[in-house]
């Protein structure tokens, strides 16, 4: 989702600072109809507040991630950690 936002520093400043969500500055600026400058921003959803299978989803990737770039099994997660992973997220690892 993209979303503009007033391009100033206590805009920025306030948004940056929120921990429902996440924003990235893009390079898009435009001129409003008020006079005002705004920056369009991408927004994510903080995985605080993801669901269980949207979790699983994102682990499951980044463990994807991890094995395509050859990294050992054994320092992606410990035997203990994916017992935890498959208690707490249904992750089969």
């Amino acid at each position: 989702m993209r979303i503009p936002i007033p391009d100033t520093e206590a805009a920025e400043i306030k948004v940056l600072e929120s921990e429902e969500y996440h924003i990235k500055p893009t390079s898009q600026v435009i001129e409003g109809k008020d006079g005002i400058t705004y920056r369009n921003y991408i927004m994510l959803r903080g995985s605080s507040t993801y669901n269980t299978k949207e979790m699983a989803r994102l682990i499951s990737g980044l463990i994807d991630e991890c094995r395509q770039m050859e990294i050992p099994e054994s320092e992606i997660a410990t035997p203990n950690e994916k017992e935890e992973l498959r208690q707490k997220w249904g992750l089969e690892l």
